[in-house]
């Protein structure tokens, strides 16, 4: 997305089968991740990783940070 002023940005689909998405920019959190900063770096390589994401047991901890890393504006956008 080079609109976005970040190198990571990962979309997610926020309603399970809806057509709306939300954008977080998990750039500066790639050093800080528990799993590894490939990770992330493959989920922004996908349109959607809302099953990448769903596929691990993250806590509300997790879940909480995640919410910290949406991209104003974009925590939920349609798609064309």
């Amino acid at each position: 997305l080079p609109f976005l002023n970040c190198d990571v940005p990962i979309c997610f689909n926020l309603f399970g089968c809806a057509p709306t998405f939300g954008i977080y920019d998990a750039t500066h959190f790639l050093d800080h991740h528990p799993g590894s900063d490939q990770i992330l770096l493959d989920a922004a390589a996908t349109e959607d990783c809302t099953d990448i994401f769903d596929a691990v047991s993250h806590t509300e901890r997790a879940r909480s940070i995640l919410s910290t890393l949406v991209v104003p504006g974009l925590e939920a956008m349609i798609t064309p």
